[in-house]
Parts: structure tokens; C-alpha cells; sequence
């Protein structure tokens, strides 16, 4: 005669059940960042399809682009300083086409809101910042001379990314690891890695996902090398009470 195998546990009913850890629900400063990123683009479309003064928009466009030579030609500080202040940050706001600002945003609702969930809005804010800055650094230090318009956010994404990483890679001790799925290295790694696959891709063959020109892969790494070095100093979770 086996022997009695234990009931299974069933809660009791009327008693409240555990609250749920929500994966995906973004933080309010990402919500607020992917919107207004989609209405730039929404805004970019209308002019192209005529709806909006299209001289008015190509100027706007131009002076949230990210141009090098802007920084290194001869008296463009007298014509050109509001690109020259807003389009390291500006040219987050721009993208070539819709499956590359979907690609971005994308990534943005998962790795941000990881990263989001441990620091306020301000400092995040901050952190996507200078990861935007980091990458356009990195690629003006490869290309001073080039006058193509570096547009996307890829690079504060990376950013965003390097941050994750970086609490996957190294958690602080005696404080809460990353949230899930990031929790695990394993995982923190392949969802690192689909974004880089899809990166490559993009490099590769800008034209399927609607971008026109090249991916500027210096902006990329200068991001996430960015938000990397940052995330010690920005995390909230991370700095001793």
C-alpha cells in the first residue's frame, strides 16, 4: 500500500491572492519618452505628406540631426549654434522610417523599464541623455568631417541597455537585482543579444527596415559604453543608504 501523497495547496476561498509582479507596465518618464518620440515622427510624416509647412520641418529636422561637421568647420558656430546645442539630444527624436522607430521603441518599453524602475524620472531622464550624448561623441570622434544628418535613438537605447547590463553583470550587494526578466544573466544577455542581432541587421540592410543611409554603429557603442560607466552612479538601488 503506497503511502499518502499530500493534498496540493489550495487557496482559501475569499482570501486575496498574491499581487502580481507586473513584466511590462512602463514607468511614467518612458511612457513620456516614447510618446513624444512617436508624435516627432507622426509630426515628420505630416510635413512629408504635405500637411505641414515642409521648409519650416526641414529646418526643424536639421536642427535636431546630429551633423559633425557642425563642431568642426570654420564659423559654423555663428549659423548653426541652436543644432549645435539641441542635436545631440534632438536627433533622439528622429527616425529614418516606421519599423526602426518601432524597432527603438520597442526596446525602449523593455530595457527602460527595467532601469526605470530603479531610479526617478530625473535621473533616468539624465542616464537616456548622456547615453544619447555618448554615442554622438563617439561617432563625431570616428567621423569629425561627415554632414550626413545622424538621427534615431538608438544610442540612448544602448545606453539604456549598457545600464541593464551592468546591474546583470555586476548587482549591487544587499540590493535588489534587476527586476524580471533581467534578473538572470542569462536572460539580461539574450535579450542584449536580439537587440544587437537586429542592429546588425539593420547595418547590414538599412533598406529592409526602412532606413534610409547607413547605421552608425560608433553611436551605438558610445551609448552603451555611456550608460555602462553611468550606472553605478545613477542607480538608486545601487548607492550605499
Amino acid at each position: 500500500m503506497s503511502p499518502p501523497q499530500p493534498r496540493p495547496h489550495r487557496p482559501t476561498p475569499g482570501a486575496p491572492r498574491p499581487p502580481r509582479q507586473p513584466i511590462l507596465i512602463a514607468p511614467t518618464i518612458v511612457r513620456w519618452i516614447l510618446g513624444v518620440t512617436v508624435g516627432a515622427h507622426l509630426v515628420r510624416m505630416a510635413a512629408a505628406m504635405g500637411w505641414l509647412p515642409q521648409e519650416a520641418m526641414g529646418r526643424l529636422f536639421l536642427t535636431l540631426a546630429f551633423i559633425p561637421a557642425r563642431y568642426t568647420h570654420p564659423g559654423a558656430v555663428e549659423t548653426e549654434l541652436p543644432g549645435m546645442l539641441i542635436s545631440p539630444v534632438g536627433h533622439t527624436l528622429i527616425h529614418g522610417g516606421w519599423l526602426h522607430l518601432l524597432t527603438n521603441m520597442g526596446f525602449l518599453l523593455a530595457f527602460g523599464t527595467a532601469v526605470a524602475r530603479r531610479m526617478g524620472p530625473v535621473v533616468f531622464l539624465l542616464l537616456y541623455a548622456l547615453s544619447a550624448v555618448g554615442g554622438v561623441m563617439l561617432f563625431a570622434a570616428f567621423s569629425p568631417y561627415e554632414i550626413t544628418p545622424l538621427v534615431g535613438a538608438s544610442g540612448a537605447i544602448f545606453g539604456v541597455l549598457g545600464a541593464l547590463l551592468r546591474v546583470a553583470l555586476y548587482p549591487p550587494p544587499g540590493v535588489a537585482p534587476a527586476p524580471p526578466p533581467f534578473h538572470h544573466r542569462r536572460t539580461a544577455f539574450m535579450f542584449a543579444g536580439a537587440y544587437l542581432a537586429i542592429n546588425v541587421v539593420m547595418t547590414g540592410a538599412p533598406a529592409l527596415f526602412g532606413v534610409d543611409g547607413g547605421i552608425a554603429w560608433e553611436a551605438h557603442l558610445g551609448g552603451f559604453i555611456a550608460g555602462f560607466l553611468l550606472m553605478p552612479f545613477l542607480d538608486g538601488r545601487g548607492r550605499p543608504t
